[in-house]
């Protein structure tokens, strides 16, 4: 036991540190899964600050995100979910440095798809049935708070090309499709709003050209927040 220590308040030094308080803590987010493999996956912190992609086995967990990635981004300045399963089991995430990239589980082989300094990417969600990827752009071409932009977009993993499909917004978040790919629903939100407080929920029709039809809002109005939406197997969508 340490001899006990007289000090005036505040001067008292405590044997624990916030480094040695942080330094073995894990932080688990952002499980996914394959609808058609099973294949589970979640992100997991480390000590030095970046994320890695861990796949959940039968008989225990695997890292699969190579060493010198890190997937994390800084949309709004937080940061989002940062991966999504592909159909065929490849994973698309954006990686630190704001470029995006697709890794294959198996081998950890890792191509690079998009990047662009200018532009943040996070909220991956794929499409079950084509090459599409819906995420939350940041554009800040022009870098101060006012001129910041930003949109929902459509990614296509086999050419690379990005479609901004949502721009009349402040800000989104949370784009996702329905179980057969058909449908698609997202948050939006304006300046000086605050998404637990203001935060609507749309729906719109989805087109295998990376389009949208149709678009409704579902629930939502001034000083009622709207979150979490989900797709149900049947179609239908809970919040």
């Amino acid at each position: 036991m340490s001899p006990k220590e007289i000090a005036p308040y505040g001067d008292w030094e405590s044997p624990t540190s916030v480094d040695s308080i942080v330094s073995k803590m894990r932080n688990l987010s952002a499980p996914r899964a394959s609808p058609r493999s099973e294949r589970a996956f979640y992100t997991e912190s480390r000590e030095d600050g970046s994320v890695t992609i861990v796949e959940i086995l039968k008989d225990g967990i695997r890292e699969v995100l190579p060493a010198g990635y890190n997937a994390k981004n800084s949309v709004y300045e937080y940061g989002g979910s940062p991966y999504a399963v592909l159909p065929d089991d490849r994973i698309i995430f954006s990686n630190k440095g704001d470029t995006v990239h697709v890794l294959s589980p198996d081998s950890k082989e890792v191509s690079k798809l998009i990047g662009d300094p200018n532009l943040r990417y996070s909220n991956f969600e794929a499409n079950p049935a084509s090459p599409w990827v819906l995420a939350t752009q940041e554009d800040h071409e022009h870098d101060t708070p006012d001129q910041v932009r930003n949109y929902i977009v459509a990614i296509n993993t086999e050419t690379a090309e990005v479609k901004r499909i949502l721009d009349t917004a402040d800000f989104y978040y949370e784009p996702s499709f329905s179980a057969d790919g058909s449908r698609l629903a997202w948050l939006e939100w304006n300046h000086p709003e605050l998404p637990f407080d203001a935060a609507r929920l749309y729906s719109a029709t989805w087109h295998d050209n990376g389009s949208i039809s149709g678009t409704r809002l579902i629930a939502g109005k001034d000083r009622e927040g709207v979150a979490e939406p989900r797709w149900g197997p049947d179609g239908s969508l809970f919040f």
